[in-house]
């Protein structure tokens, strides 16, 4: 706590010799950090999760259906199994990031316990985000080579439309909740 303690330039040198608003300064100066503070580690687990996950479902969907090309030309066969390796790699990636996620929070939830230090449980990062987001970002990625379908040109179309339009709306929407909420702040 001592390490943040911050020279405060702009007091009265009357004023800088009184402990008590040096201690009142230091406390709004904290209060006001952590308002406008925001904390990135719960975000980086799932974000974690979803980078790995998306660069599996890719290439271990797009490996599949290459190796299965390579054997038979039939297009139904990769179809087949691209969509297999889609749900089978989801579910994976799902189980295995929920028990990943899970060990950590158990562990350091037992850590808090013997230190009696629980007022920090809510910064425990949440098994079940990030194993949406692993299953998530698996099935968008093994989705790609499956874009590839003999599908009429219009379905193509809006799969692809459908893909480029999504994360424009989801930025523009993200940018107006938070514009929206630095107007009200």
């Amino acid at each position: 706590m001592a390490n943040n303690v911050q020279p405060c330039h702009d007091l009265d040198p009357r004023e800088a010799k009184s402990p008590s608003k040096m201690l009142n300064l230091d406390v709004e100066a904290q209060l006001r950090e952590e308002e406008k503070g925001f904390d990135y580690a719960k975000r980086a687990q799932w974000l974690r999760a979803a980078v790995l996950g998306a660069n599996d479902g890719l290439l271990s969907t797009a490996s599949l259906m290459m190796g299965v090309g390579a054997v038979r030309k039939d297009v139904k066969s990769m179809i087949l199994t691209g969509v297999a390796g889609l749900v089978a790699g989801a579910c994976s990636m799902a189980i295995g990031e929920f028990v990943s996620v899970y060990s950590q929070y158990d562990i350091e939830l037992a850590q808090m316990k013997r230190e009696g230090n629980m007022d920090q449980k809510d910064k425990l990062p949440n098994p079940y985000y990030a194993a949406f987001a692993s299953a998530l970002a698996f099935a968008v990625g093994a989705g790609v080579p499956l874009l590839g379908l003999p599908l009429s040109i219009a379905i193509r179309l809006g799969w692809c439309g459908g893909g480029c339009c999504h994360p424009c709306f989801d930025c523009l929407w993200r940018f107006g909740g938070l514009f929206r909420e630095s107007t009200q702040g």
